[in-house]
C-alpha cells in the first residue's frame, strides 16, 4: 500500500523546487528609515522622538492590523471610558458574540441612540489604571413613552432609579469611593415597561455613557477618526482630542511592530504608547513630544510582548488647542512580510473532507497518544499540514458549507471550478453534505441515493471509474466520508492494534471507566488509521491513471468529535470538536520538508487555499486567506480570531486563548497550550485575555446552522 506513495515522495529529488508558496496578503512594504532614539524614564525602555528601531532596518513588513480601519473595534475614553452607540467599541460592550439584543432606530428617531430589545440592557466594559480616579458617570436616556423610569446597576449594585422623559435627558450617577478597579465592569439598565416598535418591543433609547474625574460626566467627541495631513497628503487617523485615549486588545505575533505618525495641532502635545499584559504593570514603550504643527514618525519593536494578550494604549496629553487637530496618523500593527513566491497551479485538484476527524489524534509524524497515519505523514512530507484549523460549528453540515461556500451570498467552489473550464465531481458517503451544494457539481455520486453502502471502498471504486473517462480533462473532485464515525468501517485489525494502549492499573478504583474510555479511544484511533489507509489507496488510483503529477490533494476534517463516556452536559463547542487537521500535497512542491506542522486558519481559509493551489483567483467577497505559505513553507500566519455558536453556547479563540460559555451562565477562559482540557478557568484573574477573546467574538461571527436530520452535536 505504501509503495506508490513512497515512489511519489522519492520523485522529490528529481523535481525542480519552487522556493516558496503564494500568499494573498497585501504586498510587502518597507519600514520607515531608522531614526535616533532617546531612553525615557518610565517603567521599561522608553523611546522619545521615536523613529524606526535600529535592529529592523529596511526589512519587509506588512500591516496585519490597520488600527485606523479597525477603529470600531477599539475601546475609547476621555477622562474615563466612553460607551457611545455612534462611536468605536459599542458592539464590544453592548452585545455578546453575535447575539442580537438591539433594534433598528424607530421611525423618526436618531440613529445615534441604541434601542434595546426587551425590558433592559447590559453594557460590559473594561477599565484601565485610570479607573481609580473616576468619580461619576453619565448616561443619556430617552423613553419610548411617557412615565418611563429606569433603574441603574453598576456591578450589580443599585446606583439609583430615575425618570426618563420622551424628550431625553442626561442622567448622572456617582461611582464608589476609589473609583473603578482595573478590569471588567458591568452597567445594567432595567426599565419599567416596553412599547411595541413594529413587531418588537423596546423601553427607549440609550445614548453615550461617559465616566468622568470631577464629579461631572463629560460629553463624547463629535468624531473619533478623520484625515490629518502628513507630507501634504491626507492620512486617515485616530484623532487625539479633545483629550482622548485609544485602547486595543491584541494578541501580538513574533516580531510585531507598531507604526504611526504623531501629528500635533496648534500647540505642543505628548504622545505615549503603553503596553500591558495580565501579569505585568503597564510599560510605556514610547513617549514622543511633538511641537505645534509638527509631525514625528513612530516605529516600535513589540517583540518582548509576543504571543501574549496585551492592552495597547495610545494616549495624548496637551492643551485642548494642541489636541483639536492632532492624532495618530496611519496607526498600524505590522509583522514580517511572507516571502514572495509562485506556486504553479495544479491541473487537477481533489479535496477530501472527513467528518469527525480531530486534529489532536492525527499522527503527522509526532509521538504520543495518537493514531498512526503513515499515508497522511507522507503527503505532509511532500507538501504541508496544519493541526489547528477552526471548524466553525458543532455540526459537519456547517463544515461542508464553510468548505464549499465560505461566502453564503457568493459562488460556491464547484461553481467557480465549473466557470474556470474544469469538470467538477462530487463523490459522497457523508450524510451531512447539504443537498443544495451537491447539486452544483457537474457530476455527483451520492451513496445516500444510489442504495450502495456508504463505505469508502465503494466511493473510491466509483472515482476510479470516473477518472477513466475524465482524466484527460482538468477536474475538481470533492470526496466526503465519515470514517471516525462510520460503524461499517470499524477495521477490527486496527482496533486490536490500539486496544492494549493506556490500560489502567488493576487496583485503580476507576479502572472500569478508564478501561471503557481506553477502548473508546482505541476504536476511534483505529478508524482514523482506516481513513489514512484509504487516503493511500486514493494516491494509488491517481498513479494507476498516470495523473499523480498533475493532481493536488487536500485532506481536511469538517468537524471533530468528543470521546466521553455516557451523557455529558459539557458544551459541544470544545477544542476536540472545533479543531480539525488539514494536509496539502502538491506535485509542483515536492521536496524536503524543513518545518513543523502549521497552526491557525479556518475552513474558509482552506477553501481559499484550494482555489490558489489550482491557480484560480479568490473571489473578492471571500473573507478566507490563503494558507499556502504557512502549510508548505512554515511562514507565520497573522493572528486572527474565530468564533462559533451552537444553541445558547458560544466559543471563540485567538492564538492559544479560548473562551466558551453563554451570556446567561458565564464565561470560561483558558490557555490551550498550558491547559488542553480547559480545567482551570482564568476569566477572573486574566481580564486582558478575557476582554481580548470576548472582543474576538465580535470580529468573526459565524451563522448558526440548525442540525441536519440525524445530526447531533458531538
Amino acid at each position: 500500500m505504501l509503495a506508490p506513495l513512497n515512489r511519489l515522495v522519492a520523485l522529490a529529488g528529481l523535481a525542480a523546487l519552487t522556493a516558496f508558496g503564494a500568499c494573498d496578503d497585501p504586498q510587502p512594504e518597507t519600514s520607515p528609515p531608522p531614526a535616533t532614539q532617546t531612553p525615557g524614564q518610565d517603567a521599561g525602555p522608553v523611546a522619545d522622538a521615536v523613529g524606526a528601531a535600529g535592529t529592523h532596518g529596511a526589512d519587509a513588513t506588512r500591516v496585519y492590523v490597520d488600527l485606523v480601519a479597525q477603529a470600531r473595534r477599539a475601546h475609547v475614553r476621555r477622562d474615563g471610558p466612553v460607551l457611545d452607540p455612534a462611536g468605536p467599541g459599542w458592539a464590544r460592550v453592548a452585545q455578546f458574540g453575535d447575539r442580537k439584543t438591539w433594534l433598528a432606530p424607530p421611525k423618526g428617531e436618531s440613529a445615534a441612540l441604541a434601542w434595546p430589545e426587551g425590558i433592559g440592557a447590559t453594557l460590559s466594559f473594561p477599565v484601565g489604571a485610570e479607573g481609580t480616579l473616576l468619580k461619576s458617570g453619565s448616561i443619556y436616556l430617552k423613553a419610548i413613552a411617557a412615565n418611563q423610569r429606569a433603574t441603574l446597576f453598576l456591578d450589580d449594585a443599585n446606583v439609583g432609579t430615575v425618570p426618563v422623559p420622551v424628550t431625553g435627558r442626561n442622567v448622572t450617577f456617582s461611582l464608589p469611593d476609589g473609583g473603578l478597579t482595573p478590569g471588567e465592569h458591568r452597567l445594567r439598565l432595567w426599565f419599567r415597561f416596553t412599547r411595541f416598535v413594529g413587531k418588537q418591543r423596546t423601553p427607549g433609547g440609550i445614548g453615550p455613557v461617559v465616566f468622568g474625574l470631577d464629579g461631572q460626566g463629560t460629553s463624547a467627541p463629535a468624531r473619533w477618526t478623520g484625515p490629518l495631513a502628513v507630507d501634504g497628503a491626507p492620512v486617515e487617523s485616530l484623532l487625539a482630542g479633545p483629550p482622548s485615549g485609544w485602547t486595543f486588545y491584541v494578541w501580538l505575533p513574533e516580531q510585531a511592530r507598531f507604526t504611526a505618525h504623531a501629528v500635533a495641532g496648534d500647540g505642543p502635545a505628548d504622545f505615549r504608547v503603553i503596553v500591558q499584559g495580565d501579569a505585568s504593570d503597564p510599560v510605556t514603550v514610547a513617549r514622543v513630544h511633538v511641537d505645534a504643527h509638527a509631525i514625528k514618525p513612530i516605529d516600535l519593536d513589540l517583540a518582548q510582548f509576543a504571543r501574549q494578550p496585551v492592552r495597547l494604549l495610545l494616549e495624548t496629553e496637551g492643551p485642548a488647542r494642541a489636541l483639536e487637530n492632532a492624532g495618530w496618523a496611519g496607526a498600524a500593527l505590522r509583522m514580517p512580510a511572507p516571502p514572495e513566491v509562485d506556486v504553479p497551479g495544479a491541473r487537477n485538484l481533489i479535496l477530501w473532507s472527513i467528518d469527525g476527524l480531530r486534529a489532536d489524534r492525527v499522527g503527522f509524524g509526532r509521538g504520543g497518544d495518537r493514531a498512526a497515519t503513515p499515508n497522511l505523514d507522507l503527503l505532509m512530507q511532500g507538501g504541508g499540514a496544519g493541526d489547528d484549523i477552526w471548524a466553525g460549528a458543532a455540526t459537519a453540515e456547517e463544515g461542508h458549507r464553510q468548505l464549499m461556500r465560505p461566502d453564503p451570498t457568493g459562488a460556491s467552489v464547484p461553481a467557480i471550478f465549473n466557470t474556470s473550464g474544469r469538470f467538477s465531481g462530487y463523490f459522497g458517503a457523508s450524510p451531512e453534505t447539504p443537498p443544495d451544494l451537491v447539486a452544483e457539481f457537474t457530476t455527483n455520486i451520492d451513496l445516500r441515493r444510489t442504495g450502495e453502502p456508504p463505505e469508502t471502498r465503494v466511493l473510491l471504486r466509483e472515482l476510479d471509474s470516473w477518472l477513466e473517462v475524465r482524466k484527460r480533462t482538468p477536474f475538481f473532485v470533492y470526496l466526503t466520508t465519515t470514517e471516525p464515525r462510520q460503524p461499517g468501517d470499524d477495521a477490527p485489525g486496527y482496533v486490536r492494534l490500539y486496544a492494549p494502549r493506556n490500560r489502567p492499573e488493576p487496583n485503580d478504583p476507576d479502572a472500569e471507566d478508564k478501561e471503557r474510555l481506553a477502548d473508546l479511544h482505541a476504536r476511534y484511533d483505529a478508524q482514523v488509521s482506516a481513513a489514512d489507509y484509504w487516503v493511500g489507496q486514493l494516491m494509488s488510483i491517481l498513479q494507476s491513471h498516470g495523473i499523480e503529477r498533475d493532481t493536488a490533494v487536500v485532506v481536511v476534517g469538517t468537524v471533530g468529535q468528543t470521546l466521553r463516556l455516557g451523557k455529558s452536559d459539557t458544551p459541544a463547542l470544545t477544542p476536540e470538536v472545533l479543531r480539525v487537521p488539514v494536509v496539502v500535497w502538491h506535485p509542483g512542491m515536492l521536496g524536503q520538508r524543513e518545518h513543523g506542522v502549521a497552526r491557525g486558519g479556518d475552513l474558509g481559509d482552506v477553501a481559499t487555499t484550494v482555489l490558489e493551489l489550482a491557480g484560480i483567483p479568490r473571489p473578492g467577497t471571500w473573507r478566507g486567506r490563503s494558507l499556502t505559505t504557512a502549510l508548505l513553507f512554515g511562514a507565520p500566519l497573522a493572528p486572527r480570531s474565530n468564533a462559533a455558536a451552537y444553541g445558547s453556547q458560544v466559543a471563540a479563540r485567538l492564538g492559544d486563548w479560548w473562551l466558551r460559555g453563554s451570556a446567561a451562565r458565564g464565561l470560561q477562559l483558558w490557555n490551550l497550550a498550558e491547559d488542553p482540557a480547559g480545567r482551570v478557568d482564568l476569566a477572573t484573574e486574566r481580564p486582558i485575555a478575557l476582554r481580548l477573546i470576548r472582543d474576538a467574538m465580535q470580529d468573526e461571527p459565524r451563522p448558526q446552522a440548525p442540525p441536519s436530520r440525524g445530526s447531533n452535536p458531538r
